[in-house]
């Protein structure tokens, strides 16, 4: 007799559909983040410095609430 299969959903596993779908969330939150910073009143450097800057700190916080 054939062994089971294992199921074609592991949970384990990630799709390339997720990989793109986290991909453009973290796209449009750098966006958000970006534009709303620069309708705060800061030029587009100091926006995107800071923008960039609060991406990294929010992914590492949630890399350690994950882990």
């Amino acid at each position: 007799a054939d062994p089971p299969h294992p199921p074609p959903w592991d949970d384990t596993t990630m799709r390339r559909i997720d990989a793109i779908g986290i991909g453009l969330a973290l796209q449009m939150g750098g966006w958000l983040l970006y534009f709303g910073l620069g309708t705060l009143g800061n030029d587009r450097i100091d926006a995107g410095i800071w923008s960039q800057g609060l991406m990294v700190v929010l992914l590492l916080i949630l890399l350690l609430l994950l882990a």
